[in-house]
Order: structure tokens, then sequence, then C-alpha cells
């Protein structure tokens, strides 16, 4: 007689069963300032999925190197082990490190609005439109029709093995906190766009007043490879006044730039913006042998400061006569990061604007080079004479660290010289 089949276990006790052998926590997010791309073409949202869990992942395997990188006292080899456990590696399958012991997945609950235009003196124009308080973080959408989103919701499930939890949870944990904190979602977080505020029933944020001491606190000591960028208790930071508005507090840090990188003495009309406070045009000018009858070089400096402030830098010149555009990037690649991130940042009833630099390389590898309009080998670093010789700096107690510079300027100017 043919004995009958087990029979196989309900839904509910495989779910069960599952919950049991996992950790789970749930997040929630607002994106408080413009998402903007997201998608596989650069700067563009995804047609289908706003906010993606594979985007999530390497995000937090990012900031799990920042934060948590120092562990490795130094050593690249261990401290990649050791993300490989937590995060997955897609290398040697041999060493069976392929899978993540981390599960990601996310669940949008609004996609937000599609923003094409804002307005401003000038009427109905784009956020990358000269007269837009947004154009000097937005340059990349100049040249397209993409738009960017506003009020993105999303939740994140993260899962994994209970077995693992001793280990696992405070790494986790310090990856999703540099991310909430230092990072976001989508293109040009650095520059603000994407930051995020954790809105479920466990958001924790500090007072207004407590903020730079709860941020540091957060951060830990350590050693890291010298090629990894990291946070450190020590790194330069700045807190701007509080506001209910993300959007005026990104704003102020977004003018605050501005003003700071593009530092003009007066122009011979009112309307019109004169000679760079830097040197690099001038010493462009001197290099490709070129410049407008007014604009004969006289910086004695013959370096390239800004470009401690990330690659590519294009530097176009208007007036007949001037040199064709030209590029400043790395001598062996186009693109260095920048380690400047300014963002809103939430706490007890609102936001301030968080500046803050990176530690890590202060050059990218090789240095720094011209191309198109000018072919050659440049440097950025400054020595102490050569800062007193440039006004924003020398304004600043000659700081020849132009990150640090910028710091010192949100601190201590309110953005305006």
């Amino acid at each position: 007689m043919r004995k009958p089949e087990k029979q196989a276990p309900k839904v509910e006790e495989l779910h069960s069963n599952f919950d049991q052998q996992w950790v789970t926590e749930i997040r929630e997010y607002e994106v408080i300032t413009f998402l903007m791309g997201g998608g596989v073409e650069p700067y563009e949202a995804d047609p289908i999925t706003t906010v993606r869990a594979a985007e999530i992942k390497g995000l937090l395997r990012y900031w799990w190197r920042a934060i948590r990188g120092g562990t490795s006292k130094g050593n690249l080899g261990q401290m990649r082990e050791r993300e490989a456990e937590i995060w997955g590696w897609s290398g040697d399958a041999k060493k069976g490190l392929g899978q993540s012991a981390v599960q990601l997945e996310v669940e949008v609950i609004s996609p937000g609005i599609e923003v094409s235009s804002i307005k401003t003196h000038k009427g109905l124009v784009s956020i990358a439109h000269w007269s837009s308080p947004y154009s000097y973080v937005a340059f990349p959408l100049q040249k397209t029709n993409y738009k960017v989103r506003k009020g993105t919701r999303f939740r994140l499930r993260i899962r994994y093995p209970k077995h693992l939890k001793s280990s696992l949870q405070p790494e986790v944990e310090a990856a999703l906190w540099a991310w909430e904190t230092f990072g976001g979602v989508g293109a040009r977080t650095r520059r603000g766009f994407g930051a995020l505020k954790r809105i479920d029933d466990n958001a924790s944020y500090p007072a207004r007043d407590q903020v730079e001491s709860w941020l540091r606190g957060k951060m830990m000591q350590g050693r890291w490879p010298n090629s990894v960028p990291h946070l450190e208790p020590q790194i330069p930071l700045a807190i701007t006044d509080f506001s209910k508005d993300a959007f005026q507090v990104w704003r102020e840090l977004i003018l605050c730039l501005k003003n700071f990188r593009q530092a003009r003495y007066p122009g011979r009309q009112p309307n019109r913006p004169g000679r760079s406070k830097w040197p690099e045009p001038d010493e462009i000018r001197r290099l490709a042998g070129r410049w407008f009858k007014y604009h004969k070089p006289v910086h004695p400096v013959r370096k390239f400061p800004r470009g401690q402030m990330g690659l590519p830098i294009v530097f176009h010149f208007k007036d007949k006569g001037e040199p064709p555009d030209t590029i400043l990037q790395g001598a062996h690649h186009d693109r260095w990061a920048s380690r400047l991130i300014l963002k809103p940042l939430p706490c007890h009833g609102g936001f301030v604007g968080l500046v803050a630099v990176l530690g890590g390389p202060d050059q990218p590898p090789g240095g720094w080079k011209l191309t198109q309009g000018v072919n050659k080998r440049v440097d950025a670093k400054l020595h102490p004479h050569e800062a007193q010789q440039i006004e924003p700096l020398h304004r600043l107690g000659n700081e020849t660290d132009v990150l640090q510079a910028f710091v010192k300027f949100v601190s201590e100017r309110n953005c305006q010289w």
C-alpha cells in the first residue's frame, strides 16, 4: 500500500521559519532635495524604478569603507576581505565571497513629482538655467532635457542572518548612518541632490546646537588604506544656520560655493564681473600665449589650486583672442571625485547646512594636467607665500588647502566677501 505523501508546509509556516533565521529592519526615507538621475543613463531618472536596491547596495558599500575601513589598519587587502564578507564580491568565486550577507529590498512609497522648471526673475526656467539658484550645481543638465524629481519617498528593508547579528549589526548600522548623513540617492549627492531624511518611528536627530558634536561622536578613529576617502572625527566641518526649509538651506550652501569658487574683482561696468581672483585663467593665458587686450596675464601665482576641489574643471573664455576651452583633469584619469560634501542635514525641528571634507588623497593619481586648449602637466598644491598672493586664501589666513579654506569661508564669513 502506497504511503501518503508528506504534506508541504503552508506559506505562513515558510514565512515564520524565514523570519526566525533573519534579522529584518525597515527604514523609511524622504528625499528632501531634488533627485537627479538614478537611471541607466547618467543624470536621467530611472523610467521604471525611482530608487533601486542595487544602487543603495553600492552606496552602502562605499560608505562602509568610509566609516569602517579604518579597522583594517591601512591594509587594503584586509579591508576588501571584510567588505566582501558583508556586502558580497563578484571577484574570485573560489574564495566563497560572492554572495552578500546583507539583502536589501526597496519599496517606492511615492515617486514624487517631475520638475522641469522653476520660477525665477526670468520667469519659468530649468533648474540648470543661469538664473536658477541651483544652476551652479545642476550644470550637467544644461544640454539635456532630463528632469528632476521632488518629494520622493521610499521604504528600505534590510535583512541579514540572525546568527551573524553580533558581527554584522554594527557594520550595517554604521554604513547606513554614514550614507543617510553624508550621502543620498541619484547623481551629484556630494552637492546636495538626493539628500535624505529618515521618517520612520525610529528616526533620531540631534538638536540644532549639538549637530557637530553628534557627527564627530559617530565617527571613529582608525587607519585607512591610502586610496580610500574616509570619515574620521578630525575632518573639517562647518554647520550653517537653522531653517525649517531644506531647500532654503541648500540654496545658501550653493551660493557659498559659487561665491568662493567664482570670486572676482569689480568689472569695468557694473553689470559685468571683472577678472578672477584665482590664478588659473591667467596661467592658461600664459601657457596658450593668447589673451584679450584687457586681460593680459597679471596674476603672480602660476598654479591651479581649485583643482583640489574635484575634476574635471572646464575653463571657458568668452572674449575674442582668448584661449579655447581648456580642461583641468587628472594626469591618469579625467575624473577625480571631490572630497567636498555640502547638503541640508535634518535636526530637531528643521535643517542645518552641512559642509564636510572627507579624509583621503589630496590629489589624483599622478597629479593634474591640462588638455584641449593647452596640453601640459600642472600643479595645484600651494606654498604659504603663494596662498598669500591669492586674495580668497589670503583673507582666510593664507590657507594653502583650498577645501579647508572653503570650510573657513562658510564658518567665518557667512558666504560673503
